[in-house]
């Protein structure tokens, strides 16, 4: 026979308390089991290509660093239009997977000959060339089979982009490494070269202990478009709604 005392221990409002310490527990351990570190700049690397594996593309914009709570608030409703292009990538891929197939061996084929199969190798293979305005070569100069050579690329990149829209970043991990800059700084490298140079892109290490890639918004004009307060960051994150709805 059980006693009395012993069965109001078990009451509802008990019951409710231990349910919280064991999912506080289980959430616990979940964390220490996250795949998704940023622990190191190195970290974040693997973790947006292992974001792409496995479909979490949602949480990519969760690896940029944030200037503000609005920031932050635009960057989570991109979060949301990536996880829907990614819905929309892996429907193009069910409903036509015959093209799909030959866009990525089209695209490993370009790869294996050393040619820039998406579209971060064009922009990073033209951006660190780190050419002046004065060297660079009129359009008059250009060969035409050059041109048509660079815009074949160009839209071969274009294609893969709303096909298989985040497989870029999985060719682009092996290529990408970091140099520090200074304790809490790093400059992201593409081939060893610096990332859109000249203006370059960085992480940082912000006050959670956590890696983030920063957006080069020191682009002289930059600070003229992007938004400033409350109801800017508002719009713009409004337009990403739209797209996303669109």
């Amino acid at each position: 026979m059980v006693h009395a005392s012993t069965r109001r221990q078990f009451t509802p409002g008990v019951l409710t308390r231990l349910l919280l310490i064991v999912c506080s527990v289980l959430g616990l351990a979940a964390c220490d089991k996250n795949p998704y570190s940023q622990k190191t700049p190195e970290d974040v690397i693997k973790t947006a290509s292992l974001m792409v594996k496995n479909g979490d593309v949602k949480f990519l914009p969760g690896l940029i660093y944030a200037d503000n709570k609005d920031m932050r608030a635009v960057l989570n409703r991109l979060g949301k239009l990536c996880g829907n292009v990614g819905l929309l990538s892996t429907e193009l891929q069910a409903k036509f997977p015959g093209d799909v197939a030959k866009l990525k061996a089209d695209a490993q084929q370009a790869a294996a000959e050393g040619k820039s199969s998406s579209l971060i190798g064009q922009l990073m293979s033209q951006a660190g060339g780190g050419q002046n305005q004065k060297n660079r070569r009129r359009p008059q100069d250009i060969n035409p089979e050059q041109a048509k050579a660079t815009q074949d690329d160009f839209q071969a990149g274009a294609t893969r982009l709303f096909t298989d829209p985040f497989g870029m970043l999985e060719d682009a991990e092996a290529k990408l490494s970091v140099t520090p800059i200074d304790n809490e700084t790093v400059a992201i490298l593409y081939d060893d070269k610096p990332v859109l140079f000249p203006i370059g892109m960085t992480m940082k290490k912000a006050k959670d202990g956590k890696w983030y890639i920063v957006l080069p918004t020191n682009i002289p004009g930059a600070q003229n478009i992007l938004p400033q307060n409350h109801a800017e960051y508002s719009i713009v994150g409004s337009l990403i709604t739209v797209l996303d709805n669109t």
